[in-house]
C-alpha cells in the first residue's frame, strides 16, 4: 500500500516531520513484485539528496545481518518465497 498519502509523524514535539510509511515487513513471494509499486515517493526531496553517513552505516548493517535475519524468518515459518523478497 505504497502511496505519496501513507505518513507517520515523526516527532511528537515541534517542529513536526513527516515520514513515508513503508510497509516493508509484508514480504509477498518475490513472483508477485511486478504488481508492486515503488514510485510513490521518488519525487520527495529528501530521496533527491545524498543519505547521510548515518543511513548508510544502517543499510550496511542490515545487509551484514540478512543472512542471520532470514535464518530467524525460516525459523518462524515464513515461505522461502518470501524470504528471497526480503532478500531481493
Amino acid at each position: 500500500d505504497r502511496h505519496p498519502g501513507n505518513l507517520l509523524l515523526l516527532k511528537h514535539s515541534k517542529p513536526h516531520g513527516l515520514g513515508p510509511i513503508d510497509h516493508g515487513c509484508c514480504l509477498p513471494p518475490w513472483w508477485l513484485l511486478g504488481e508492486a509499486n515503488f514510485d510513490a515517493w521518488l519525487e520527495w526531496p529528501q530521496l533527491q539528496r545524498e543519505p547521510r553517513e548515518s543511513t548508510r552505516q544502517l543499510a550496511l548493517v542490515a545487509y551484514e545481518r540478512l543472512p542471520k535475519t532470514c535464518d530467524m524468518l525460516r525459523g518462524l515459518g515464513l515461505p522461502e518465497a518470501a524470504i528471497v523478497t526480503l532478500r531481493l
